[in-house]
């Protein structure tokens, strides 16, 4: 069951690129605005070429010779002249991703790292995302580089409010560190909490914690059977929410229209946003309401907001109605959620927004007259904007 649970979180999302002022599409694209620029780039709009090679070569084939050949990477000079922080950490990280750590290109970063290594400025996300990249090319750290990396995980560790970057330390950071081990002992009893009603953590990062806490042979007394029993009385509550959960869901729409439902989700919903990063799954609320799904926008937008940063923004629920569930009315009259829904659904909308909550309400009968998955994107879209002012 751990072994299952963990898997979401086995690749941390320590190792994932952040986002890139280079606007391309492809490697064609990168290769022409390589072949365009004038002498060499600086460092910061060389880390952005970088970080698109990665993104658009995710194999690895072609990126790394092109990038080569085009000898526009920054000079030495350049090199020595940055500041030895995240940016820096980011390009040495990026170049060993690529294959490219035999390049003279990363031994004037490596020369730059460590020369102001005793000055260094680096945050726990970057630190974890070199030490994977090296971990990955098989790069060994010097001493002095794994002590300066080290200081930045014993002491930014302690201030981590999520369990990501904890996971990525225990899984990547040397086994052997009994220091760095007892710091997040200590961190994932903080996040674990007094109680389930505190607990930062979901059953998913419980579980991968726990798989990489025995990996490290760490057995704490009080830290191991804490962990056990969070994940047993979550997986206890989890089981009859999800029976419960589902028998709602048969119940009201049943066996045929329940399908209905789920294209309804699968094919227009989530293509808004990802269930598995901004779409909370279905549930029954405290009313005693059924939802299809939950979202949180960005404020006077149909952006979806992640479901890690929703924090305590009040979620507005997914209510999605089909034929079975509405009233015969004449085909000459427009079917709103007002002359469409029946008495106890209308009751269950009033009673969420009468909490400030704001339902999006959607009939099948909306969709069944727009022909393309375009058009229902866009009502959809449209529908979150006009219920947010509702």
């Amino acid at each position: 069951l751990i072994e299952s649970l963990s898997s979401e979180n086995e690749i941390s999302p320590a190792e994932k690129l952040t986002s890139t002022s280079v606007h391309v599409s492809n490697l064609e694209g990168l290769k022409k605005l390589l072949k365009k620029h004038k002498g060499h780039f600086n460092p910061s709009d060389f880390l952005d070429i970088l970080k698109s090679a990665l993104l658009l070569d995710k194999e690895r084939h072609t990126a790394p010779d092109f990038i080569r050949s085009s000898k526009k990477e920054p000079s030495e000079a350049d090199i020595m002249k940055m500041s030895v922080d995240d940016d820096l950490l980011a390009m040495i990280s990026a170049v060993l991703d690529l294959g490219m750590q035999k390049d003279q290109l990363f031994r004037n970063l490596e020369k730059r790292l460590l020369s102001g290594i005793g000055e260094a400025e680096f945050s726990l996300p970057s630190a974890m995302s070199f030490v994977i990249a090296a971990k990955r090319a098989g790069y060994g750290l010097s001493q002095e580089i794994k002590a300066a990396l080290k200081e930045v995980l014993i002491t930014q560790m302690r201030d981590i409010d999520s369990a990501n970057i904890l996971i990525a330390v225990l899984a990547h950071w040397d086994m052997a560190d009994k220091e760095v081990s007892r710091a997040a002992v200590v961190k994932t009893a903080e996040l674990l909490g007094s109680d389930m009603s505190c607990c930062a953590l979901t059953v998913g990062e419980m579980c991968s914690l726990m798989n990489k806490l025995a990996e490290r042979h760490i057995r704490d007394i009080r830290l191991l059977p804490l962990l056990a029993a969070r994940i047993t009385e979550y997986v206890y509550q989890f089981v009859v929410f999800v029976i419960s959960t589902r028998l709602a869901r048969m119940n009201k729409y049943g066996k045929k229209e329940v399908e209905v439902c789920n294209s309804f989700l699968s094919d227009v919903l989530f293509k808004i946003g990802s269930p598995s990063s901004h779409v909370s799954p279905s549930c029954i609320d405290q009313t005693g309401t059924l939802f299809d799904a939950q979202i949180v926008c960005e404020q006077g937008s149909s952006r979806l907001v992640p479901i890690s940063k929703w924090g305590n923004s009040l979620p507005r629920p997914i209510l999605f109605f089909g034929w079975g569930q509405t009233r015969q009315i004449a085909s000459d009259v427009p079917r709103t959620e007002h002359n469409a829904l029946l008495g106890w659904d209308q009751l269950s909308i009033r009673l969420l927004r009468a909490k400030g909550v704001k339902p999006v309400v959607v009939l099948h009968s909306d969709l069944s007259i727009l022909s393309s998955t375009a058009e229902k994107v866009q009502f959809l879209r449209k529908r979150i904007l006009d219920s947010a002012s509702q």
